[in-house]
Formats: structure tokens, C-alpha cells, sequence
């Protein structure tokens, strides 16, 4: 038998990849932060309003108050994750997101529900979520970064079909307050461990490439020209390039118009259907089946985003949510829940992912969080919907006008994020 040639086996690689092991922490990071955040907030709206007499619009103002923090702490938070990785930032995040939550269960006035929540939020979910753990898979993945963050952002739509009813059997078995403490205990187990255990900043921290693999292996030449380039290492841009190019302004400004639709529904959406005279069950069902839909949406996305430009992608999304609102509030009820599932769900999820990818597509890994925190920093459209939407309801008794703005908004936004094209770097 002849010996093994060590020069034969220079570029091979290990048959696991490190880097999924991110995305798994990653989709249970987004599982947590969206269902123990606004998801959940949806499904305690009723009670608490009930027991504590308190009206939506004092209840949802606690989002605009969590998105202000937010806003100032994403720049801080983006810098943070460039500079010492995910897993510090995640970790604390975890232990301030889960303590608010079971302390949420003691909660005896509005200012304190304020505190709790924006807390929770911003200093919480905010670090043990998107943000973060969109950054990290982006660290770990070029050519096939495009799959990974679709894989890492199913936690988001999977943690509001098991959240969702979760949460609602938690407050008929423990009461709402009871119901809170179990969530933040629900978190901190299953958070905490994997993300001090498993979480890295970079392939280069453990001597390993993007995708795991050398790109001098024979393998990786062979690939060279045959495939979209993602992030190659001389396209990353920093903060202050980044903020120069026109392309980042009209991503900033069509994810606000367009996060107008995701947030208000996230919030609004159960209660929106109960007003039309549907029990609590159906609303429930209604909720979780667009987030079923949202889950298919990775597929659909994640094959498209390889063949075509991400801004179409990023369109058609954000046109596929303001159809399935509109069919869903002009079609009798129930004519219009498959058209709003559909729209909303399959068309019309996975926005986050689709936008994480736009932006390390465009902007590169090296200072990626920096410049997500920038964008996180403007984005107004997480406290102005839930709250635009409450003071509607309050005033007229129903969600029809604020609704027919955030359509308006949502068709705006799909036009505008069209002319979101790749930035150039200007030459000298």
C-alpha cells in the first residue's frame, strides 16, 4: 500500500463545518428574542389589559419606548459585536432578557412595565437576537451565506408558532404573571448554554476559512467565476465608506416603511381578528399558520437569492406582505385568510434574513456589525407601527385606517428598495 501523500491531503477540510454550529445558536437566539418579544406581547395584550385596565395604546407605547433604547444602543451593540464577537454579546443579553421576563410577572404599574419591557428589549433580546446572530453567521459564511442565514432566521418564524400557543396554554395554566416568570426561565435554560459553550467570533479565531474552506484548495479554483460573489474580502467597506454610498440611505428607508407591516401585525394581528367577531383560538391559528408560511418562505428566498439580485428579492417581499394585508381586511372573512397567509407568510416572510444577507452582500464582514448598528440606530419603524396602529384602535374602535396606511407604506417601500443597488467604491 503506498503512503499517504501529505501534500495530497493540504486543502482538506474537516467534514463538519464550525460554522453551523453558529447557525444553530443562531436560530435558537431568533427563536427566543421574537417569541419572547413581541410575539409574546400579542398573546398577553388581552389580559393584561383586562386585569390591569390599562388601554392598547399605554400597552404598545411600551415598543416605542424599547425602540428608542434600541436605537441608541445599536450602534454601541454593532461595535461591540465587530470588535469582541457574538458570544458576550449574546450571553449577557440572555441573562438581562430572561431576568426582565420573569421579573415582568411582579409588574404593578405602567412605569414599571416600561422599564421591564424596553429592558428586556434593547438590552436584552436585542443582544440575544437578530442582530447578533445575524452578524455572527455572516462572519462564518461567503459563498454560502445565502442558505446559512436562512437556516439561522427559521428560529424567527418558528419561535412565533411554538411561542404563540405556548404562551397562551402558560396563561391559562399559570396566569399571566405566572406566564411571564416561565418564559424567562424557559429562555435562560435554553439560551444561556449553547451560547457560552459553542458561540465564536470568526473562522480565522480557530484557523479556519469562510465556509470551511482554504480558497487556495483546488476545490474553491475550480469554483472561481462559476457562482455570485459574495463578500469577497477586498469588498468590505468601512462604517464611514459605508454611510457615504446612496444604497444604504434606501435600505434604511424602505426597511422603515416596510417594517411598518411587520410590526404593526405582529402586535395587532390577533386582536385585529377577534374584533371581527373570531374566537381568541382562531386568531391564535390564523398567526401561526403566517409564520408556517414564513417558514417555507427560507426556501423560496434562500434558492432565489442565489440566481437573483437580493433587491428584487427584498421587493417582492415587502410587496407580498402589504397584498396579503390588503385581501385580508377587503375579502369577508374567512375569503381572505389564505390570500393573507400566503402574501404575508410565504411571499412575505423572512424579510429579516433577506435584508441580513443584502447587507454583508453589499458591504462585506469585517465591519458588518458596525454598520448594522447604524441601521438599527434609524430604524423607527419597531415602536412607530404598534403604536400608530394602538391610538387608532383606541380612538375609532377599529384597525381599518391604520392599516390602510401600512399597506401604502409597505407598496412604497417595495418601489423604493428597487433602487437599492450595489454601491461602487469610488475610485481616486
Amino acid at each position: 500500500m503506498q503512503p499517504e501523500n501529505p501534500k495530497a491531503n493540504k486543502h482538506l477540510t474537516p467534514r463538519f463545518f464550525y460554522g453551523w454550529y453558529i447557525v444553530g445558536v443562531g436560530f435558537i437566539g431568533d427563536f427566543m428574542a421574537v417569541g419572547m418579544g413581541p410575539i409574546a406581547l400579542g398573546v398577553f395584550l388581552r389580559p393584561m389589559r383586562m386585569a390591569l385596565g390599562w388601554s392598547f395604546t399605554k400597552i404598545s407605547t411600551a415598543f416605542a419606548i424599547q425602540g428608542v433604547l434600541s436605537m441608541l444602543l445599536g450602534p454601541i451593540v454593532g461595535l461591540l459585536l465587530d470588535r469582541f464577537g457574538a458570544r458576550p454579546v449574546m450571553a449577557f443579553g440572555a441573562i438581562v432578557a430572561g431576568t426582565g421576563l420573569i421579573l415582568m410577572g411582579f409588574v404593578q404599574h405602567l412605569w414599571q412595565f416600561y422599564v421591564l419591557f424596553a429592558v428586556i428589549g434593547a438590552l436584552g433580546l436585542q443582544e440575544a437576537g437578530h442582530m447578533a446572530t445575524s452578524v455572527a453567521v455572516s462572519k462564518w459564511f461567503v459563498r454560502k451565506l445565502g442558505r446559512a442565514l436562512a437556516i439561522s432566521s427559521l428560529g424567527v418564524p418558528t419561535g412565533a408558532v411554538v411561542v404563540a400557543p405556548l404562551t397562551g396554554i402558560l396563561i391559562f395554566l399559570l396566569g399571566w404573571r405566572g406566564a411571564w416568570a416561565a418564559l424567562g426561565l424557559i429562555l435562560l435554560v435554553v439560551l444561556l448554554p449553547p451560547v457560552l459553550l459553542l458561540v465564536r467570533r470568526s473562522p480565522e479565531d480557530m484557523g479556519l476559512f469562510p465556509d470551511g474552506e482554504d480558497p487556495a484548495s483546488p476545490s474553491a479554483e475550480s469554483r472561481r467565476g462559476t457562482g455570485p460573489i459574495i463578500n469577497p474580502a477586498e469588498s468590505d467597506w468601512t462604517l464611514t465608506a459605508a454611510l457615504a454610498t446612496g444604497t444604504l440611505w434606501i435600505l434604511i428607508l424602505a426597511s422603515n416603511l416596510g417594517g411598518l407591516t411587520r410590526s404593526t401585525l405582529n402586535i395587532h394581528l390577533i386582536n385585529y381578528i377577534q374584533d371581527l367577531g373570531q374566537p381568541a383560538s382562531v386568531a391564535s391559528f390564523i398567526f401561526s399558520m403566517t409564520y408556517v408560511g414564513s417558514i417555507l418562505s427560507r426556501a423560496v428566498y434562500g434558492f432565489a437569492l442565489e440566481r437573483v439580485p437580493v433587491r428584487y428579492c427584498l421587493a417582492g417581499n415587502l410587496l407580498g406582505q402589504s397584498l396579503g394585508l390588503l385581501f385580508l381586511m377587503v375579502l369577508p372573512f374567512p375569503f381572505g385568510v389564505l390570500p393573507f397567509i400566503l402574501g404575508n407568510g410565504l411571499f412575505g416572510g423572512g424579510f429579516g434574513f433577506i435584508s441580513s444577507y443584502a447587507w454583508a452582500n453589499y458591504y462585506g464582514r469585517r465591519f458588518l456589525g458596525s454598520i448594522r448598528g447604524v441601521h438599527r440606530m434609524f430604524m423607527i419603524s419597531n415602536l412607530a407601527g404598534p403604536v400608530f396602529a394602538a391610538i387608532v384602535r383606541d380612538l375609532t374602535g377599529s384597525y381599518q385606517s391604520a392599516f390602510f396606511v401600512v399597506i401604502f407604506m409597505g407598496m412604497a417601500s417595495a418601489f423604493l428598495m428597487l433602487q437599492a443597488k450595489r454601491p461602487v467604491r469610488k475610485t481616486v
